[in-house]
């Protein structure tokens, strides 16, 4: 099926320019985001694909990303949580999924500022990775994009998963998408679509379209010629893979239980939260940062906003790959609003970024101090952030 889209195409010239520079590569490093998800990879292969066909070799970098859709243990993809850098100097990179410096998985900025070229697919619209990686702003001149002063950065926050910024960069180039890259990005953009409150699975399995969806048209035009293009026993595929809830472990299911009782809610109500300790030994027997552990904590969230009308915003701090992070949900679109507070008011070196209403940062350390302080000033910012919105009468 051919994809023609309406809402808020990618512009001939934008995506012309873009394909030239990459292929004009010798070889290209596609990079995503740290705690690679099923958006990112999707993005990635679909990438690597495009870059195949027209005989440029590439690398996929990423982070932790072996429980995604499909995933390949063949050599060129470097797991970063598995195997070190190489020591050249990469010729061209493209970041996928990302635009922020808060988002670079740990060690991998210097390598992106080594690259001779530097170019970027995404859709969050908090991209500031132009104005603090030195190079490119060295290199780059402005162009018709409004998010980044960068032609060499397409960033289309209207898309609401990178997928779909790929969707309409091929559309618009006239180049067809096999079945099985179709299928690859229909995961990533339900995964995306669902962690936003866009979508949900009934009991039955089949996604339900949610008020955000049904009123979003950008985001639903895309959504839907992609499903349309993918056969129904792929669309399967994709469901069973995402649906991770229905096939957890008895111990699983017991973590998964008890996360309502551990809850802790700032004064007001509004901000609570999950600590897991770095030390946690349930966490480390369930595996730590995965898949199914993800998708439990993150179900937590979105449940904790449903079940909690006061609850504005739902937050669980964990242990991942020699890092301790916050993961954040929020029913007012206030997680961008909440960091920055917390970066002008409290911690300036706060990494922290996403969506409006789903987020996430890090410290690169498991010292329990270190830590402990990093969540308290997360909880304390929290805590002054919602009061100072009472008082304006929000």
């Amino acid at each position: 099926m051919e994809l023609s889209f309406k809402a808020n195409p990618i512009s001939v010239k934008q995506a012309k320019y873009m394909q030239r520079e990459l292929l004009n590569s010798r070889f290209v490093d596609i990079i995503c985001h740290s705690g690679t998800d099923e958006d990112a990879i999707a993005c990635a292969n679909t990438m690597q694909w495009f870059l195949k066909t027209a005989k440029i070799p590439s690398r996929i970098i990423l982070d932790n990303a072996k429980d995604t859709f499909k995933y390949s243990e063949k050599k060129y993809i470097l797991d970063t949580s598995q195997k070190s850098l190489p020591q050249t100097r990469p010729e061209s990179v493209l970041c996928v999924d990302f635009s922020s410096k808060e988002r670079i998985i740990r060690n991998v900025a210097d390598y992106i500022n080594k690259a001779k070229n530097i170019l970027c697919l995404d859709h969050h619209e908090n991209g500031d990775i132009v104005s603090n990686i030195t190079p490119i702003t060295e290199v780059l001149t402005a162009d018709e994009i409004d998010t980044l002063p960068a032609r060499k950065f397409y960033v289309d926050s209207t898309a609401k998963s990178c997928s779909g910024v790929l969707l309409r960069f091929f559309d618009t180039l006239r180049i067809k998408l096999p079945d099985e890259i179709k299928t690859r990005l229909l995961c990533g953009m339900t995964d995306d679509l669902r962690k936003n409150h866009y979508l949900e699975f009934d009991d039955t399995l089949n996604p339900v379209e949610l008020p955000l969806l049904r009123s979003d048209f950008q985001t639903r035009e895309l959504y839907s010629k992609l499903k349309a293009s993918v056969s129904d026993e792929e669309q399967k595929r994709v469901i069973k893979h995402l649906n991770v809830l229905a096939s957890l472990n008895p111990e699983e299911i017991e973590f998964k239980n008890s996360l309502p009782d551990r809850i802790r809610t700032i004064p007001n109500g509004k901000f609570g939260c999950i600590v897991i300790p770095p030390d946690d030994r349930q966490w480390e027997r369930l595996g730590g940062d995965n898949k199914r552990t993800s998708a439990i904590i993150g179900n937590f969230r979105i449940e904790s906003l449903k079940k909690y009308p006061h609850l504005k915003t739902a937050a669980v701090f964990y242990p991942a790959n020699g890092a301790y992070r916050i993961s954040i949900h929020s029913s007012d679109d206030n997680v961008l609003r909440l960091f920055n507070y917390i970066k002008e008011n409290i911690n300036p070196e706060l990494k922290a970024g996403g969506h409006e209403n789903r987020g996430g940062g890090s410290i690169p350390t498991l010292n329990p101090d270190t830590c402990e302080k990093w969540v308290k000033e997360i909880i304390h910012g929290a805590d002054e952030f919602y009061n100072k919105l009472l008082l304006d009468g929000n």
